[in-house]
């Protein structure tokens, strides 16, 4: 794996890359940076600093997210704490396990965000706390048990399946299945509402966990980006995880535009 594999899309501008790559070769050649400095300041505007300050912190990130710890502490020894924890106040242990924690956080309320999104149940942000846990912040009592029949069955429905979307998120992606206690509390809250007998809120559930697990496999690729910008940025608006979720329709509908396309022209 390249240098430039690891920053690929992390990176908004050439200019803010090229600082960025600059920055990581200098820490390579130069692994006491309380010795011998960060290097030569970067000539970026105000904004384009915050940009590559994001960039830095994001190389460590991306890397963990490939599974590459070891890679990146062979190239960078504690990279990881210099990034993290500049006043070094956590052990290298901790700081990996808080990043495997806000990982696993934010795939799983990426799941959740993108159920929400293709189901049309109303949210506002998803946020990642840095403290630990994360929030997807609904609109319109959505999920709440109050005025669950005022929305309707499939509203409901629609609400209990995305709580399953989460843990799903995590099952297929990172094959892990945390934080999953609350989700499955709110399920049964809500099928508590539509369902009266044990059996018929067993089967309701059933049906919306697997409902979730096709949703989260048939929209994987937009729940990874929603995860991996969460996990970077640590706060999305329900109009970014829109546009994301657009984006990738409109790349799938044009290649399979593209595929019939070269079908048609493949002689018999």
């Amino acid at each position: 794996m390249k240098l430039d594999d690891v920053l690929e899309g992390i990176a908004g501008s050439t200019k803010v890359l090229d600082a960025a790559k600059a920055r990581w070769a200098w820490l390579e050649a130069h692994p006491d940076p309380q010795k011998d400095g960060w290097g030569p300041l970067p000539e970026l505007t105000f904004r384009e600093t915050v940009e590559f300050n994001r960039t830095g912190e994001a190389m460590f990130r991306a890397l963990k997210l490939l599974g590459c710890l070891d890679y990146a502490a062979e190239i960078t020894p504690n990279l990881a704490r210099r990034i993290r924890d500049p006043h070094g106040l956590e052990t290298k242990e901790e700081g990996e396990e808080r990043l495997v924690s806000e990982l696993q956080t934010a795939t799983h309320e990426a799941g959740h965000g993108v159920a929400f999104h293709y189901l049309g149940v109303p949210f506002y942000s998803i946020t990642l706390r840095r403290s630990g846990g994360g929030k997807v912040l609904l609109l319109n009592d959505a999920g709440h048990v109050e005025g669950a029949k005022e929305r309707g069955r499939e509203a409901v429905i629609n609400e209990l399946t995305a709580c399953f979307a989460g843990g799903a998120a995590s099952r297929r992606i990172l094959h892990t299945a945390t934080g999953c206690g609350p989700d499955l509390k709110q399920a049964r809250e809500l099928a508590a509402v539509l369902c009266r007998g044990r059996e018929a809120r067993q089967r309701l559930l059933r049906s919306c966990s697997r409902k979730a697990a096709t949703l989260v496999a048939d929209h994987e690729t937009e729940v990874r980006k929603v995860g991996d910008e969460l996990f970077r940025k640590g706060h999305l608006m329900a109009e970014r995880v829109a546009a994301i979720c657009a984006r990738h329709q409109k790349a799938a509908a044009a290649a399979a535009r593209a595929g019939a396309r070269q079908g048609k022209r493949t002689p018999p």
